[in-house]
């Protein structure tokens, strides 16, 4: 939709309230705390109801998501404030570090056996050869696209580095380490929901990590994680108890989707829009006007 094409749909209050953030663009502070204020106002309100008239992506998702966005940041600086007046032990005397990123891995090199077929084939058991030739049969009636074309495809992408994500390379490292967690809640933070394969690698994961929220996005880019030790028997072992786990996973979300013939769902936003989740003590609280009292240890 074209910048003309929103400003006739909008109503008088939304297209002001909208003309009033591109003022203030240049202005970081104000454009945020402006952000911020809206979602309190009916043209935002006007805004989310365009919204949820749509099942896929919209020029209106798009407005609320990024209205969101710039209001977060004036959200965590409220709540930073907050927390050090009922949590002042954690803000005081801190220490702020970081954990260098693991580069980008080779991708696995193709063979014969990379190919669609090959990969559902791997998926199902000698005795389940029918329902195997009942997928494959489902999957050749596609008319949209050839999916084994589009699988193979993905092997020469230029950008198919696969990537250790952030969260599971923080996960490894206090695993391994014995590190201690605030409250004993085992939760790793992120800015973002976790994508689907970080979210298996969670839930599978030894450790008995809190599982964090996730939008359910496939990142074909994917990797994981490389445990910080030296026993090379130890880090392949124990990969690949939690890989295993994870394909019976992905196998059930594979074999479903194909065979309800569905079409796949609109991809969400990576990162959140609107009500903030965040862990906090030995629970999940929802941040929108002020931290609850039950936060007091």
């Amino acid at each position: 939709m074209e910048l003309f094409d929103v400003k006739r749909s909008c109503n008088s209050e939304l297209l002001k309230a909208l003309k009033a953030l591109e003022r203030v663009q240049a202005q970081d502070f104000e454009l945020c705390s402006m952000a911020y204020s809206l979602r309190d106002l009916p043209p935002y309100q006007t805004l989310t109801r365009k919204r949820a008239a749509g099942t896929v992506p919209s020029v209106w998702s798009n407005l609320c998501h990024y209205i969101g966005r710039l209001g977060s940041w004036t959200k965590a600086s409220k709540l930073m404030v907050q927390v050090a007046k009922i949590l002042p032990q954690y803000i005081c005397d801190f220490r702020a570090d970081h954990l260098e990123s693991v580069p980008p891995i080779p991708a696995p090199t193709a063979d014969s056996k990379t190919h669609l077929s090959g990969a559902l084939r791997r998926m199902f058991q000698q005795h389940e050869n029918n329902r195997l030739q009942r997928v494959e049969e489902i999957l050749s009636c596609f008319k949209l696209f050839d999916v084994s074309a589009r699988f193979e495809e993905k092997y020469k992408e230029k950008n198919f580095w696969p990537r250790v994500h952030a969260e599971l390379l923080l996960l490894e490292h206090f695993y391994y380490r014995n590190l201690s967690f605030v409250r004993n809640h085992r939760y790793i933070g992120c800015s973002k929901p976790s994508r689907y394969c970080c979210d298996l690698y969670i839930k599978c994961h030894p450790g008995q990590f809190a599982v964090r929220a996730t939008h359910g996005n496939l990142w074909v880019n994917w990797h994981a994680p490389i445990q910080p030790i030296n026993n090379e028997k130890q880090v392949q072992k124990h990969t690949q108890i939690i890989l295993n786990d994870m394909i019976k996973d992905i196998r059930k979300d594979v074999v479903f989707q194909i065979e309800s013939r569905a079409p796949p769902s609109p991809r969400k936003q990576d990162s959140t829009t609107g009500i903030t989740t965040v862990a906090t003590g030995s629970q999940r609280i929802t941040l929108e006007n002020s931290l609850p009292v039950s936060l007091e240890a």
